[in-house]
């Protein structure tokens, strides 16, 4: 009898042992399981970031092109029409304030004669990813003709311009530098 209870004794304990195990592989199973789950998602988000990364660097470079555009076309008016136009010709382009300083500014003078037209040669903006920001785009501008080059800087927010300012141009300008 004692060998049938020790016996009996020793199999309770190896089935313990064997479900103390079984159990423990379990929780194992759900932990690895869990991280494995954990892993997924956090590669989901870091995949989402990536595109939501990549879209707005996209839709920043977009909107840098639209008002890269969108000034160069406004400085192509400024420079080559008549400023007592500009009220009908810059309408929506440049704001209403602007527009009264352009017809000062750009109004030929008894020094210079007769406006000279001038050709857009270059256009660079300061800050690429202003727009994303909320910041206004500011553009630097070379604008030339037979005679002279002349350097603008051109504050563009809410689709227009809001302020124009020439800018100290040292030397000649060309294209090649």
């Amino acid at each position: 009898m004692k060998n049938g209870l020790k016996i009996l004794l020793a199999i309770n304990v190896i089935l313990l042992l064997g479900i103390i195990l079984n159990f423990n592989s379990i929780n194992q199973n759900k932990l690895e399981a869990s991280k494995l789950q954990r892993h997924n998602v956090s590669k989901t988000i870091n995949n989402s970031n990536e595109t939501v990364e990549n879209s707005s660097v996209k839709e920043s470079s977009e909107t840098v092109d639209v008002a890269k555009s969108r000034v160069n076309e406004t400085m192509g008016i400024i420079l080559n029409s008549d400023p007592r136009n500009f009220s009908n010709s810059l309408k929506s382009k440049v704001s209403r304030s602007l527009i009264n300083q352009l017809k000062t500014d750009m109004t030929p003078t008894v020094v210079t004669g007769k406006a000279q037209t001038q050709k857009v040669v270059s256009i660079g903006v300061k800050d690429d990813l202003a727009g994303l920001k909320g910041d206004p785009f500011v553009f630097l501008i070379i604008a030339k003709n037979d005679l002279q080059s002349n350097a603008y800087q051109v504050t563009y927010e809410d689709n227009q311009i809001t302020e124009f300012n020439r800018a100290t141009l040292k030397g000649t300008y060309n294209e090649i530098n």
